[in-house]
């Protein structure tokens, strides 16, 4: 029986869809057929894989041929009091992948990316309350874009839990793609030299008008966009979606809400987020 030898476990809004169709293309590498199976969380959503044995099913397929096998379930992170003593049980140490985002620019599009599927009507300003409830939250999780934004307490959990915590950056994937991908082959030990297509995927935006929003927000084109080959899909979303900058007051009051854990991440890192503080 085969099993993931490494997970990349966060964060939501980090780029890790990419990632994983990036890591598909290798032919060392074996993803999970669903990106996204979330079962050591155990949120117990009927569209998660709740089972164990629908869980081994995933990697039924894996040959002699792929030297890593994984999965990206961006909900290991935020759970990881349940799913850390799950994925120890049942694999063991697996290498655990972690992308860490500037938490206000994550925050924000969080918020897009759920205008952009209709989850989200509210006002941006509301979303910064202590008494906004996202009512559209698949995780049960009351303000998911304030919520998944702290990492220090998580990332020190896994740091503890296991010996191989990579952690990268959403801007180095951004910016640095090529150099992204190789550094995660090689922490993944297979071939470092190949390279993927580079195509970026879950790009948020707001819809340009009403009709726009509600035909993406229909519950029959979210499951068939997903299926659409990107190179098809790719060049309609300047024609269907709009990027929204985030207002000045609304970064300032996420970074208030952000610093101290900030300042724990560097520490716990030991690296140096000053251009997350401005």
């Amino acid at each position: 029986m085969k099993l993931p030898n490494f997970l990349i476990v966060g964060v939501p809004k980090a780029g890790t869809t990419s990632v994983y169709y990036w890591l598909n293309q290798h032919p060392q590498v074996y993803m999970s057929p669903i990106k996204e199976p979330h079962y050591f969380s155990q949120i117990g959503n009927e569209d998660h894989v709740n089972s164990w044995e629908d869980y081994v099913k995933l990697f039924s397929d894996v040959n002699t041929e792929h030297l890593a096998i994984g999965e990206a379930s961006t909900s290991y992170f935020h759970f990881y009091k349940r799913a850390i003593p799950l994925i120890k049980k049942h694999l063991g140490s697996p290498k655990i992948i972690v992308i860490l985002r500037n938490p206000v620019e994550r925050a924000w599009s969080h918020y897009m990316y759920y205008r952009k599927l209709g989850r989200e009507s509210n006002s941006v300003n509301i979303i910064v309350t202590n008494s906004y409830t996202c009512k559209e939250e698949p995780w049960g999780i009351k303000n998911p874009y304030i919520e998944l934004s702290f990492y220090s307490e998580a990332l020190e959990a896994y740091l503890d839990s296991f010996a191989n915590v990579k952690v990268m950056f959403y801007d180095d994937l951004k910016h640095r793609p090529h150099d992204f991908i190789k550094e995660l082959y090689e922490f993944l030990d297979v071939d470092s030299d190949f390279m993927p297509g580079f195509e970026v995927r879950n790009i948020s935006g707001e819809p340009r008008n009403k009709l726009i929003g509600f035909l993406l927000s229909n519950s029959l084109s979210q499951k068939i966009i997903p299926r659409i080959p990107y190179v098809i899909k790719a060049p309609f979303r300047k024609i269907l979606l709009k990027k929204k900058d985030m207002p000045k007051e609304i970064k300032r009051e996420l970074l208030n809400i952000y610093l101290e854990d900030i300042e724990k991440v560097e520490k716990l890192l030991g690296v140096n987020l000053e251009h997350w503080k401005s």
